[in-house]
C-alpha cells in the first residue's frame, strides 16, 4: 500500500546512469507492488524496451501538448494525460518560447538532426 512518487530523476547525471539506475529503480518497485508515479525525459527506457508499457502492472502515459502545425512558436501545455509514451519532444519549441538565442536552437536543431541520421555532429567553428 506504499505510493512513490518520482520527479525527474537522475537529473545531472549521464544519461546512461541515470536510464540504468530508474530502470532498475522502477523495476525493484513494481516487484515489491509498490504504485509509483514517475515523472522523467529517459524516453530510451522506453524506446530500447527497458521497460513496456502493460508489462508488470505498468503504465504509461505523456502530458498532452498542443502544437499547431501552422505555428512552430508556440506549444500550450494542455494538462491532460494521454496514454502511451511521448514520440516526440517540444523542447526546441519550448526553448523558443522562453527566449533561448536563436542560434542557440539552430545549433541544436544541427545536432538533433546529426543524431537521428547517425552522422557525426560537426563542431562548431
Amino acid at each position: 500500500q506504499t505510493l512513490v512518487l518520482i520527479d525527474e530523476f537522475g537529473k545531472g547525471t549521464a544519461p546512461a546512469s541515470g536510464i540504468a539506475v530508474l530502470t532498475s529503480a522502477l523495476r525493484k518497485l513494481s516487484s515489491i507492488k509498490c504504485k509509483v508515479v514517475c515523472t522523467t525525459h529517459f524516453l530510451e527506457i522506453f524506446s530500447l524496451n527497458l521497460l513496456q508499457d502493460g508489462v508488470n502492472g505498468s503504465r504509461v502515459l505523456r502530458m498532452a501538448v498542443h502544437i499547431p502545425d501552422s505555428d512552430e512558436d508556440d506549444a500550450v501545455p494542455l494538462f491532460k494525460l494521454e496514454n502511451g509514451v511521448t514520440a516526440t519532444s517540444a523542447g526546441l519549441v519550448c526553448a523558443k518560447m522562453a527566449g533561448v538565442n536563436s542560434h542557440v536552437i539552430s545549433r541544436a536543431k544541427e545536432i538533433l538532426a546529426a543524431m537521428k541520421e547517425g552522422r557525426p555532429v560537426k563542431p562548431v567553428s
